[in-house]
C-alpha cells in the first residue's frame, strides 16, 4: 500500500520465525523459549485437571530491535 515501514508506521513480529531477520527490512520481533512455555502449559494444565487453582506465570522474551521500528 506504499506505508514507509518505519518512516510512517513500526511494525512488530512475536516469536521470532527465522523469516523475521530475513523479510525487508528485518522484523523487530519478540523471542520466546517457546518449548520451555509449552512445557510450563502443560505442568499447569496437569495441575488444574488434578483440581488444583494456579496462576497465571509471567513469561519471559526478549525484545530483538531490528529495521522495521523507528521513532514516532
Amino acid at each position: 500500500h506504499g506505508v514507509d515501514v518505519p518512516g510512517e508506521l513500526s511494525v512488530i513480529g512475536f516469536d521470532d520465525i527465522p523469516d523475521a531477520a530475513r523479510s525487508t527490512p528485518p522484523l523487530t520481533t519478540l523471542r520466546q523459549e517457546l518449548f520451555e512455555h509449552g512445557r510450563l502449559a502443560a505442568r499447569l494444565a496437569v495441575r488444574q485437571i488434578a483440581g488444583e487453582t494456579v496462576r497465571a506465570p509471567r513469561m519471559s522474551a526478549e525484545l530483538v530491535v531490528r529495521e522495521s521500528c523507528g521513532p514516532a
